[in-house]
């Protein structure tokens, strides 16, 4: 029998997910819909990291939605900003989540049914770990998608951990924010026939003025090593997850997501935030609020003459050059004629 879907990933919870909603008749972006929010379910460190998904159909083009966290800060002055020999509090390194916005985005961009089938199996798993305060943030998406943050039983805690009274920068209007989230994706600078999302080669100085070695430290991906952080910075431990799926409609779609295991505790929530903000400092040009922090989006999607016909993924690298898509850890390929899908992990 030829197989006509598949999903591919570095996260069992979330793999696992994916193929059981395919297996239902579901799309693929509700797969790794489905597999994300599995694995916010299973983990506090999930949901409230970067997200970064790309999706495309036989002659629909390659979309790409932006769920990387954002600098806070917006709808209040400039602080004062740190001195260089002073503690920084947390709190000033939480950034805005964005992945729960992309996501039900990239739903309703997918049209393939209701929310609630991507994010039964969350809840599930949420409630398999006991973690009830996650399975309620779960459910509450289902009725209220992107403005959830928003909410007084989600923002009164990110608020409490991460707002001014704090020492942090996160404000309601952060919480309420949602803009540019749904971009088409850009060709590979190299590569013919290879689509990528637009921010994978994004500048790790992101300033309103000026370069700032700040910046690129504390919005740093995975993989850095603690003795290049400054003395006062504060390090979590992040691995990098890629998701891969095909569906029997010919619809590819990958997402890159952070698992954070030693975040920032949000009280009452049962989330950890990993600590991707850019605390201000005296002295030193701030980021924008509402800013997005550079994440690895090491994902590629293949379209020949207006179909797709593979993904590639590939959680060791930050970005796909030449080599890390010949080869890469996890692909999928599809034949356009035959419908056969083949897998490689």
């Amino acid at each position: 029998m030829t197989v006509q879907y598949g999903a591919v990933g570095n996260q069992p919870v979330a793999v696992q997910a994916a193929q059981d909603f395919l297996l239902s008749g579901g799309s693929a972006v509700g797969a790794v819909l489905s597999g994300f929010f599995a694995a916010s379910g299973a983990y506090a460190g999930v949901l409230l990291g970067p997200l970064s998904i790309l999706v495309t159909g036989i002659g629909s083009g390659v979309r790409a939605f932006d769920g990387r966290l954002r600098q806070p800060g917006l709808g209040t002055k400039r602080p004062r900003g740190f001195l260089n020999d002073e503690e920084i509090p947390l709190a000033a390194r939480i950034a805005v989540p964005q992945a729960i916005a992309a996501a039900a985005v990239a739903h309703a961009y997918d049209g393939g049914g209701p929310i609630a089938e991507v994010l039964k199996r969350g809840i599930r798993q949420a409630r398999q770990v006991g973690s009830e305060a996650r399975a309620e943030i779960l459910q509450s998406i289902r009725g209220q998608g992107a403005r959830v943050l928003s909410s007084p039983s989600v923002a009164r805690p990110l608020l409490h951990a991460a707002g001014i009274s704090e020492g942090g920068l996160l404000t309601s209007a952060d919480l309420a924010a949602v803009s540019d989230l749904d971009v088409s994706g850009s060709a590979h600078p190299t590569m013919a026939n290879w689509f990528e999302a637009p921010w994978a080669d994004a500048d790790m100085n992101n300033s309103e003025d000026s370069e700032s070695d700040l910046a690129s430290e504390a919005s740093d991906s995975v993989g850095v090593d603690p003795s290049e952080r400054r003395a006062n910075s504060w390090l979590v431990d992040s691995l990098l997850m890629v998701l891969a799926a095909v569906d029997n409609r010919g619809v590819f779609a990958g997402a890159a997501y952070e698992w954070t295991t030693n975040g920032i505790a949000i009280d009452g929530l049962e989330l950890e935030a990993p600590a991707r903000a850019v605390p201000v400092m005296r002295g030193i040009t701030r980021i924008a609020p509402g800013y997005p922090i550079p994440a690895a989006v090491p994902i590629a999607i293949q379209v020949v003459s207006g179909q797709p016909v593979g993904i590639v993924c590939d959680p060791r690298i930050r970005r796909l050059d030449e080599h890390g898509i010949a080869q890469s850890q996890f692909r999928i390929n599809r034949d356009p004629a035959t419908r056969a899908v083949t897998a490689f992990s």
